[in-house]
């Protein structure tokens, strides 16, 4: 997962991102088992990942229905607002031809 405990430990804990609302996107066949993994997986001494997300968004499907469905949830007007991460560029410019994000990273 590289630098991602530190990263959520840095979103869950510190005042500055107080105001920044954390979701999950994932296509799966098996949706419990990913939330069991949310659920399980320690960011630090007493905070696991479930601690660091506010929505859950984790179904099979596809990402543009996962981030409208994020956009929706926190009543988004566009998707600048939102940041995407994702570790299949290629799924993801297939996916978002269409969408204007500001910025996309591959982890």
């Amino acid at each position: 997962m590289g630098n991602g405990r530190a990263i959520f430990a840095e979103l869950h804990e510190s005042e500055r991102w107080t105001n920044t609302a954390v979701a999950f996107a994932s296509s799966t066949d098996e949706p419990s088992w990913a939330n069991e993994c949310i659920e399980k997986f320690r960011i630090s001494q007493n905070v696991y990942l479930k601690d660091c997300v506010d929505f859950r968004e984790i179904h099979k499907g596809n990402k543009k229905t996962h981030l409208s469905n994020i956009k929706r949830k926190f009543n988004l007007e566009s998707f600048e607002s939102i940041l995407f991460f994702d570790n299949g560029m290629f799924k993801l410019l297939l996916n978002f031809a269409f969408a204007n994000i500001i910025e996309t990273f591959s982890i």
